[in-house]
């Protein structure tokens, strides 16, 4: 039964999606906490709860920092330990049933999971945004970058991760990921079902420019960022009967260069990022962006939607100058702006925005608030068929959320044992009352070497597989 759940906003659109759960969760008499990390991100996130009236409560109580994403390990650790600090003394004294979060790779993020996890909280992770499983940063073999591999989507170790469709729930489940993957829908995108077809409303045509911030998160440098935008802004306006509204992303540290745009390209330009998407994509006649959810958003709307991946990354001269010509033959040509569409694998609009985003029925918000309160029926509660024998043993380290987190997996058939090599015993007498789980032992090992204490645990074990875990 869920009394309580916690969210932690990153963003104002994370703010926004959290306070459309909470009035919903309030009508099943669920009670609500917002964490905030305006100090790190300065994205609003607090400004939009206090709008709504909520009471933030700052996941870190250091001073405000000015450029986190580009803080080193060191430099984080004195915030990271504050944050700590707090989620401890939070979860200590709220009784909280969930935790939700909206991304779940951040430092920030992995730490209120973790944190969670150790009370025996259980965590979710709500898609925020269109999500790829491209392992690799950087492909090209001719290129003297090493090749990078960040953690995908879904890895931060939450126990659900609900995200918008089926085809990338097909993705997850080729990569295999611990956590319980439900499609819901898109939250932000129930709003499409009530929106009426596309139709062209130009001449003049205005285009939306949707920009990425890939200086603010060190992609590029930010007189690359600014030269991308500029030379397609100056590709659609070769067109005479064509205006442009550029729309920064919101979480681009380069707004106050932007709105000077229109003293460079006259009045056919004008910058907007406080408008409602939606309201802006309704007076489109065609969207152009570089990489970005946008992109999906206006193709499931039927707007003719170009995507201009070449130009980021390492791409060879001959397939830049290629990709660029296709675009401006699109531009140029005599059925504009519905020759727009480009880079879409091929596929008509809807489909292509369809894909990403699932089913646009306008339920999402009531799927994803049934998930939350353990409402909705997995259809595979189990995951795996396997036999598994989990040895953890500890000399002081404390193993709770170790065993939470396993206890959590969709495997068949699962033991736990705990070997407790302390000199006080404190496992032996603590565990058996935190969990009753007939899944748990906890086996005393006082002064006993690693060897003997493992070997010891395997005795009499007929488990397929045996694990052995570190507690952290």
């Amino acid at each position: 039964m869920v009394s309580h759940v916690t969210f932690l906003t990153a963003t104002k659109l994370h703010a926004d999606l959290a306070l459309a759960i909470e009035t919903r969760l309030r009508n099943e008499q669920v009670s609500s906490t917002f964490l905030t990390c305006d100090n790190h991100y300065h994205q609003r996130a607090g400004e939009t709860l206090v709008a709504a009236q909520k009471t933030p409560v700052a996941l870190s109580t250091r001073a405000e920092v000015t450029d986190w994403p580009a803080m080193s390990r060191a430099e984080r650790v004195p915030h990271l330990e504050s944050a700590r600090e707090n989620l401890f003394r939070l979860f200590s004294s709220l009784k909280t049933d969930v935790v939700v979060v909206f991304f779940d790779r951040g430092d920030l993020e992995q730490l209120t999971l973790r944190a969670a996890e150790r009370f025996g909280i259980r965590t979710v992770c709500i898609q925020d945004g269109l999500l790829g499983l491209s392992r690799a940063q950087w492909e090209n073999s001719e290129s003297p970058t090493p090749k990078i591999y960040p953690a995908s989507p879904g890895e931060g170790g939450a126990d659900q991760f609900l995200i918008w469709g089926e085809n990338f729930k097909r993705d997850l489940e080729s990569v295999g990921i611990c956590s319980q993957v439900e499609v819901v829908g898109s939250l932000r995108h129930d709003r499409l079902a009530q929106i009426a077809n596309f139709r062209v409303k130009g001449p003049p045509y205005v285009i939306v420019l949707s920009g990425q911030p890939f200086s603010t998160f060190g992609f590029m440098f930010t007189s690359q960022e600014i030269a991308l935008y500029e030379r397609v802004a100056r590709q659609l306006l070769a067109r005479p009967d064509t205006k442009v509204i550029f729309r920064p992303h919101p979480e681009s540290d380069l707004k106050d260069f932007y709105y000077k745009l229109p003293a460079t390209f006259g009045d056919r330009l004008s910058v907007d990022i406080d408008s409602d998407l939606f309201d802006l994509l309704s007076q489109a006649d065609g969207l152009v962006t570089v990489s970005s959810t946008v992109a999906v958003e206006s193709a499931a709307l039927g707007i003719p939607t170009a995507r201009l991946p070449h130009l980021i990354g390492v791409v060879q001269r001959d397939t830049f100058l290629l990709e660029n010509g296709k675009f401006e033959a699109k531009i140029n040509a005599k059925d504009f702006p519905a020759s727009l569409t480009f880079g879409i694998d091929g596929e008509d609009l809807q489909s292509y925005g369809g894909k990403y985003l699932g089913t646009l029925d306008g339920r999402s918000l009531e799927r994803t608030c049934s998930s939350i309160l353990g409402q909705s029926k997995s259809k595979d509660p189990v995951g795996y068929q396997a036999s598994v024998t989990a040895l953890i043993e500890s000399v002081g380290d404390d193993p709770t959320a170790t065993i939470h987190s396993l206890l959590r997996q969709r495997i068949s058939e699962l033991n736990v044992v705990v070997y407790d090599r302390s000199p006080n015993q404190s496992l032996v007498q603590r565990l058996p009352k935190l969990f009753s789980d007939p899944r748990v032992t906890v086996k005393p090992a006082p002064g006993q070497r690693s060897g003997p204490a493992l070997n010891a645990g395997l005795e009499g074990s007929t488990s397929e597989y045996i694990l052995r875990i570190y507690p952290g």
